[in-house]
């Protein structure tokens, strides 16, 4: 029998292939933890004080607003879906709303100035927020305390508890930054690219 002599305390002696492994072994754990993104939310870009913001939601309103013609990119319609429940409380606050009608005719007009020719269109209620987004912001931009309401949705976005799938962003507050470039994150298709 063969015996290697080592240093006293040292413990066992770890073959070479059997540290290779360990190692390997950690680094499919930590890679397993940074794709897994919204830990124990699975199918979540992004979760906002607990409100799960799915990813099938991203996808959907990405490709329904990519086929009105606009550039539009996976964090910004992550951001805008999480920041839009905030924007509808605020809009409620300040005397200000948009219904999902409304919304649907900015997209219809959206989609004729891409095409005149555009009949007016079904959209997915990921797509609606954020059309009740755009004029829910216009109509608080506008307001005579305008600098009040930014003071508001300022405050509200940094107490906000976001945890975003780095294929969809980066949290950055509370908005979802571009996502990192790590080689091993395949990121969604940007719309209209």
């Amino acid at each position: 029998m063969h015996t290697t002599a080592r240093p006293a305390g040292t413990g066992t002696t770890t073959s070479g292939a059997a540290r290779r492994r360990a190692y390997a072994l950690a680094g499919a754990g930590l890679t397993a933890a940074a794709l897994a993104g919204c830990a124990g939310t699975p199918g979540a870009a992004a979760v906002a004080d607990g409100r799960v913001i799915p990813a099938s939601d991203v996808r959907v309103a990405m490709q329904e607003l990519g086929a009105l013609g606009g550039q539009i990119s996976v964090a910004s319609v992550t951001s805008v879906l999480v920041q839009e429940p905030i924007v509808a409380e605020l809009g409620e606050q300040y005397g200000v709303g948009a219904s999902d009608e409304e919304a649907a005719a900015l997209l219809d007009q959206s989609a004729t100035q891409a095409d005149p020719g555009a009949a007016p269109g079904t959209y997915s209620e990921p797509t609606l927020a954020i059309a009740r987004y755009t004029l829910v912001t216009g109509e608080l931009s506008e307001l005579e305390n305008a600098d009040e309401v930014i003071a508001a949705f300022t405050e509200r976005l940094d107490a906000l508890d976001l945890e975003v799938n780095p294929r969809y962003g980066t949290a950055d507050g509370g908005n979802v930054g571009a996502p990192a470039a790590w080689p091993w994150i395949i990121t969604p298709v940007e719309a209209g690219s």
